[in-house]
């Protein structure tokens, strides 16, 4: 997935994202994504402030307790990508507690995972 709300790293400080999932009152959140930029987009998006576009990876699997009912009954998920920043001093990094929300969607699991 790309994010095109990421902004620029600074010459200290970068953005990292993850990925928060609620479900039936159950939240988890992923780890830190990985960038693996496409070699074709070394550019920024004309007129934005943004990072090029890239293929961000979470490497992880979130799951969660689903009853058929809660499936039958238009249960959803819902999704939040944060982006959290971080100062780097040579070989030393602070993460820092300033928290950004990106974007936030909601996926209904019978009528858009479930198949037809």
């Amino acid at each position: 997935a790309s994010i095109p709300g990421l902004t620029d790293s600074g010459l200290l400080t970068r953005e990292r994202p993850r990925v928060a999932a609620l479900l039936n009152g159950v939240r988890k959140e992923t780890e830190f994504g990985d960038c693996d930029p496409d070699e074709n987009d070394l550019l920024a998006l004309p007129g934005t402030d943004n990072l090029p576009p890239c293929d961000w990876h979470f490497n992880e699997t979130l799951t969660f307790a689903v009853t058929v009912a809660d499936v039958l009954a238009g249960q959803s998920v819902q999704l939040w990508i944060h982006t959290y920043s971080d100062m780097r001093f040579g070989p030393f990094q602070v993460n820092l507690t300033r928290a950004r929300d990106i974007g936030v969607c909601s996926v209904e699991l019978q009528k858009q995972v479930l198949p037809d």
